[in-house]
C-alpha cells in the first residue's frame, strides 16, 4: 500500500514539472487554409513556452515559436507591431522577444483586448517573469532587466507607456568606471557611460 501511495505522488507530481508538447505528432501549418482553425493551440503554446527552460526540448521550442509566429503574421484578428524598445530584449536574447511577444499574444487571445499599451504590459510580465524564474537557463544576469523589474515592482510599469507633457517615465542609470582603476593627471575622472529606460521616447538622452 506504501508503494503505491509513492507511485501515485510521483506520478501525480509529473505535471508539475514537465508538460506535454501542445502541438499533436505530425503537424503541419497551411498558411493558406483558415487561420482561425490553429488559434486553439496558441495558448496552449505560449503556456508550454512560459513553463520550459531555455536548456530544454530546444528542438520543439523552435517549433512552438515559429508556429506562433506563422500565425501571427496571417492572422487577421491580432497585429502586433514591435515597438523600438523591444529591441532591447532581441538584442540581450532573441528568446526574450519572443517571450514579450507571446505573452502580449496570450493575453489578447484570452481577454479579447486588443488594447496596444494593455497588451504591451501583459508581454513585459510575461518576459520578466520568466527572466526571474529561472528558467531562462544560459541568459546570466541583465542589469536592463533587473531595473526593469524593479520598476515593475514598484508599480511603474504603466507610466512607461505614458505619452503626456507631464509624464515623468525616464530611468537614468549611471555605470561607473571599473573598480581599481589608476587615473593619470590627465585621464578624465569622470569617466561614466549611462542608459536610461523609456519606452516612449528611447532616444530622449543623446548626450553624456
Amino acid at each position: 500500500l506504501v508503494w503505491l501511495i509513492i507511485v501515485f505522488l510521483s506520478a501525480g507530481a509529473l505535471p508539475l514539472c514537465a508538460q506535454e508538447f501542445p502541438l499533436p505528432p505530425g503537424f503541419t501549418f497551411d498558411g493558406h487554409s483558415d487561420v482561425r482553425q490553429y488559434t486553439k493551440y496558441i495558448v496552449p503554446c505560449v503556456n508550454w513556452l512560459q513553463q520550459t527552460p531555455l536548456d530544454q526540448h530546444r528542438q520543439q521550442r523552435a517549433e512552438a515559436n515559429t508556429f506562433v509566429m506563422n500565425w501571427l503574421q496571417i492572422n487577421p484578428d491580432l497585429s502586433i507591431s514591435l515597438p523600438e524598445y523591444s529591441y532591447r530584449f532581441h538584442d540581450i536574447d532573441r528568446q526574450l522577444l519572443y517571450l514579450f511577444m507571446e505573452g502580449w499574444i496570450k493575453y489578447s487571445i484570452e481577454s479579447g483586448d486588443m488594447d496596444v499599451t494593455n497588451g504591451s504590459i501583459a508581454g513585459i510580465h510575461s518576459m520578466l517573469g520568466y527572466y526571474k524564474s529561472g528558467k531562462a537557463v544560459g541568459l546570466g544576469p541583465s542589469e536592463f532587466l533587473d531595473n526593469l523589474a524593479a520598476i515593475d515592482s514598484q508599480g511603474g510599469l504603466p507610466a512607461l507607456f505614458d505619452s503626456s507633457s507631464t509624464a515623468r517615465n525616464t530611468y537614468l542609470y549611471l555605470k561607473a568606471p571599473a573598480p581599481g582603476k589608476s587615473w593619470r593627471y590627465n585621464e578624465n575622472y569622470f569617466d561614466f557611460s549611462f542608459y536610461c529606460i523609456n519606452f516612449i521616447r528611447p532616444r530622449s538622452i543623446v548626450f553624456r
